[in-house]
């Protein structure tokens, strides 16, 4: 990464805003924080005495986004994990009701573009494809040592 803007370009941020009508004091989460393109924006709106949560299980997203909303550490809590834990992040941080949640689903240009990340085609590289690559199980794996009708399930 060169800069931190080379993580990611969010789409739909326009629309995204508009949806959310993020206001000053709303606490918003991002559970796929990625490069905080969202984010970002997200916060500009919801600060002085707003909240943002930003949630990502890829360990260069959470840096990614950490540069990006570095000046805005007062009102923004990044956690490395997976949405799929949402509401017990939530818990963790006494937060009982949000104003707003946004998930970008999908694969960043970030990790497609990065050749080691296993996602695309482009590349002659190891099929890798992990969110976390803290986890064992890659696609590599997966598709290797899984029987057909485990895959199919």
């Amino acid at each position: 990464m060169n800069s931190i803007n080379d993580y990611h370009t969010p789409v739909m941020v326009n629309e995204i805003i508009q949806f959310l009508n993020p206001q000053n004091g709303d606490i918003i989460i991002d559970c796929t924080i990625g490069g905080g393109g969202h984010s970002v924006e997200i916060i500009k709106r919801i600060i002085p005495d707003g909240m943002l949560i930003g949630i990502d299980q890829d360990d260069d997203a959470v840096a990614a986004a950490s540069k990006r909303l570095i000046e805005y550490t007062d009102n923004v809590k990044i956690i490395k994990g997976n949405f799929l834990y949402l509401k017990e992040i939530a818990a963790s941080l006494n937060i009982n009701s949000v104003d707003g949640i946004i998930f970008d689903l999908g694969v960043s240009s970030f990790q497609l573009n990065e050749p080691e990340r296993g996602f695309s085609f482009q590349y002659n590289a190891v099929l890798d494809m992990r969110m976390d690559r803290t986890q064992n199980l890659t696609a590599e794996k997966l598709v290797n040592t899984f029987n057909e009708e485990t895959l199919t399930d």
